[in-house]
């Protein structure tokens, strides 16, 4: 029986402000980070981030420099007048001076985009560990049989051999088995594991999609791209259905 994609959060799951303008990142940060077991709320604008991160309690807060009404770095300096939340800046701009303005004004942390939400749990893990939150990651196997994939130790196997998967493949096919049912866009999958979206001439995720077929073979046909839309992941038992449809002679 095939296990639910969404793991359970618990009452214990720490609990992260993101205050981002760009709500295609929202939403794509908001669904990672539920699912690594986080409890998470997004805000558009410096105004209500200011008000939402001095009226909740919050055991972090992922802050864009660049928002609408107040700027982030206005937003932090208030925000540390009353708290010591830990902080991570969201932002494009990466030169030195920019960071030693940001670290300054109160942020423990900066992460320059594009990024992978990968990087960025590991240095929200890291804060944690410093600041002494706990942090406990969700227990959480998917299987689809022949296929399992461990989220804990980011592990593929199949058949029960273990996958050699970096860790951006890793995250593509993850990306794909949990929105199962839906074609993900090239762009929506460039934004989550890169933090931007595709280029017109970047094949970075076309060349790991067939990096990745290879790898998991025979079931190379459960990664399935759709021309002019994107990939989906096709479950191992649907795979006799697809195949026959595609394989039915033109009724014409």
């Amino acid at each position: 029986m095939d296990k639910p994609l969404t793991p359970a959060i618990s009452n214990a799951s720490p609990s992260v402000l993101v205050i981002e303008d760009d709500e295609e990142i929202c939403i794509l940060l908001e669904e990672y980070l539920i699912d690594n077991g986080f409890k998470v709320k997004c805000v558009h604008d410096g105004a209500t981030g200011l008000k939402k991160a001095t009226q909740g309690v919050w055991d972090f807060v992922l802050l864009d420099i660049m928002l609408p009404v107040m700027s982030g770095l206005n937003l932090l300096r208030r925000l540390r007048r009353t708290t010591n939340v830990p902080v991570i800046l969201l932002t494009a701009m990466g030169e030195e001076s920019d960071r030693i303005i940001g670290l300054n004004s109160g942020a423990d942390d900066y992460i320059v985009k594009p990024f992978s939400p990968g990087e960025l749990l590991a240095r929200i893990q890291s804060i944690m560990r410093r600041s002494g939150l706990k942090y406990v990651a969700p227990q959480e196997i998917i299987e689809w049989n022949p296929m399992a994939f461990d989220c804990i130790h980011r592990e593929m196997a199949i058949d029960g051999k273990k996958l050699s998967l970096t860790d951006q493949e890793f995250e593509t096919i993850m990306f794909l088995v949990r929105n199962c049912g839906r074609i993900v866009s090239r762009d929506e999958l460039s934004i989550a594991l890169l933090g931007r979206p595709a280029t017109y001439l970047d094949r970075a995720t076309d060349i790991r999609i067939s990096r990745l077929r290879s790898k998991i073979a025979p079931w190379g046909d459960c990664l399935r791209g759709v021309r002019g839309q994107g990939y989906e992941f096709v479950p191992p038992h649907k795979l006799p259905e697809l195949q026959s449809q595609t394989s039915k002679p033109d009724p014409s």
